[in-house]
């Protein structure tokens, strides 16, 4: 017992460690989490933003601004190559400008866009150049025009290096930002938060006697110091109930020895009265003995004393002469006499035959195999002889076949208790009061039902019948134990059921179900077959 307490002990120490580590992983997983979407997605986005403005700042402002400024350097500077119809003047100045490796088109054209100078270079790059023209013109003279393309891709190139310089820069902005916030709130927040958790969880386990730990003057100081005032309450708290449990425990090992002494005293006394039912019965069951025994036994000893009359009469008649028709007469005489002798000696066996199993049955906890029909004959001989004087007609209705393998000395003694309840309870006060016994079988178990037409018992007592000392007979003879006892009989030694219906005024039924072939039990005597089996099968 004491290492289960103390395994269970460790367990529920190591239940709430893990539970504990597992909040304070998940708190610091949100922080983290909060801290992420609080500076990293706002960074990336103010990133990204910026990114997409350098680029449009370079496409609007400094490639568009210095394209337009060739286009205007083109402009001014062919007019006069123009004007003079010598174009090839103004060819230095196309190299110059296609100098600019962003250049990758220059084309001027005369008043009739004609072809006079044309540069153009080679390049793989998607991205849409700007394409300027201007018009040329003198005096308000019309000469031709120029066309300029220059290309975005070295511009947006210098851009993006520009923009990933830029990100760098945001990205160690806030790593240092969140390294800081992260040590800031582990110090501040988690750390008193994990010491809070450890001693809570040392509360939880048990573990009253520690400390716990004095934090700085904030929100969680404040927190330390009520829960340490817990801690303080509850061991005090736990204290005092241990001295009242075990000043409880005393007591109820006292209560629970003066019990154990009552309830020895009662199975004792319970055992003695069952005794004493056995021993009363068979007292009853010899004095009915007697009485039936007498008269068969009498007429057989009163015939078997004219026999032997008649024999000395024959004998001396033999001596003296005694004709044909005198010894037809006195034969006659003797066999009549013999046959009458013979059946009353049969009934005398046959009555000393039943008294003597049901006897043994009744004073012993003999298991054997025995029919329904022939136990519940045997029982019934007694059972009649003992009521012989009582207005009650006991009938039994059981086929033949039901056998069974258990203790018919117990289920007799049950049957003639609840017989015995039915007359006492049931016919008092009544003079057509009808018992009757059924018997059938269902399966693996066979069941009896004890029925009478008797007074019945109030709905207020059906719950009570079974306990022991409860009577509706007290000061006149009743005990309280006999419907206890059968309950204890039938539930224990037989391994069956009992139910009682009743309704007030209309009788009572008592049904048992019993199993044929009873569960072993230790030390239970067993015997098969013991007695001679009777060969009428009808129980009168």
């Amino acid at each position: 017992m004491e290492n289960s307490a103390l395994e269970s002990e460790r367990t529920a120490k190591d239940s709430a460690t893990a539970a504990g580590g597992r909040q304070q992983r998940g708190l610091r997983r949100a922080l983290y989490v909060v801290l992420i979407l609080s500076l990293v997605l706002p960074g990336i986005v103010a990133g990204f933003a910026l990114i997409y403005l350098s680029l449009q700042r370079t496409l609007e402002s400094e490639t568009r601004v210095r394209a337009e400024k060739l286009a205007d350097l083109l402009q001014a500077g062919m007019t006069m190559p123009l004007w003079e119809m010598a174009p090839e003047t103004g060819r230095p100045l196309v190299t110059a400008i296609a100098a600019d490796p962003s250049v990758t088109l220059i084309t001027v054209y005369d008043i009739n866009n004609g072809v006079l100078l044309d540069y153009q270079r080679q390049t793989q790059s998607k991205v849409a150049p700007i394409v300027i023209t201007r018009p040329i013109a003198r005096d308000s003279e019309y000469l031709g025009q120029v066309v300029i393309r220059y290309s975005t891709s070295a511009a947006i190139d210098e851009a993006w290096r520009a923009s990933v310089r830029l990100l760098t820069i945001i990205a160690l902005q806030l790593l240092v930002s969140f390294i800081l916030i992260g040590a800031w709130l582990s110090r501040r927040v988690l750390n008193p938060l994990e010491t809070l958790r450890l001693s809570a969880n040392r509360i939880a386990a048990g573990d009253l006697q520690s400390v716990v730990p004095v934090l700085r003057s904030d929100e969680f100081g404040q927190l330390s110091a009520r829960l340490d005032a817990m801690r303080n309450s509850l061991a005090q708290s736990v204290a005092r109930l241990e001295e009242r449990v075990e000043e409880r425990t005393f007591a109820l090992k006292a209560v629970n020895t003066r019990l154990q002494t009552t309830l020895d005293d009662l199975q004792r006394m319970q055992n003695l009265l069952v005794q004493s039912e056995k021993l009363a019965s068979l007292g009853s069951l010899v004095a009915g003995v007697a009485h039936e025994l007498n008269t068969p036994i009498g007429t057989g000893v009163t015939v078997v004393s004219t026999i032997s009359d008649k024999c000395l009469e024959l004998r001396r008649q033999i001596d003296q002469g005694i004709r044909r028709s005198q010894l037809d007469a006195m034969i006659d005489d003797i066999e009549t006499a013999s046959t009458l002798a013979q059946k009353s000696l049969q009934r005398a066996a046959r009555l000393i035959h039943d008294f003597k199993q049901v006897a043994v049955d009744q004073t012993s906890s003999r298991r054997r195999e025995f029919e329904m029909h022939d136990m519940l004959r045997e029982m019934m001989a007694a059972v009649r002889l003992r009521h012989k004087h009582t207005p009650v007609d006991i009938k039994v209705i059981a086929p033949p076949g039901i056998v069974m393998d258990s203790y018919p000395g117990t289920l007799e003694q049950v049957l003639t208790n609840l017989i015995d309840n039915a007359i006492i309870h049931g016919a008092e006060g009544r003079s057509d009061c009808v018992v009757t016994i059924a018997a059938a079988r269902q399966g693996r178990y066979a069941t009896l039902t004890v029925t009478d037409n008797g007074n019945g018992i109030p709905a207020e007592n059906l719950d009570r019948i079974f306990d022991p000392f409860f009577t509706t007979q007290l000061g006149k003879g009743g005990s309280g134990l006999g419907l206890s006892i059968v309950y204890g009989l039938v539930t224990g030694l037989l391994g069956g059921h009992i139910a009682v219906e009743s309704i007030a005024g209309q009788g009572t039924t008592f049904a048992l179900e019993l199993p044929l072939v009873t569960p072993e039990r230790s030390g239970g005597e067993r015997s098969r077959g013991s007695a001679e089996p009777v060969p009428n099968h009808e129980v009168n």
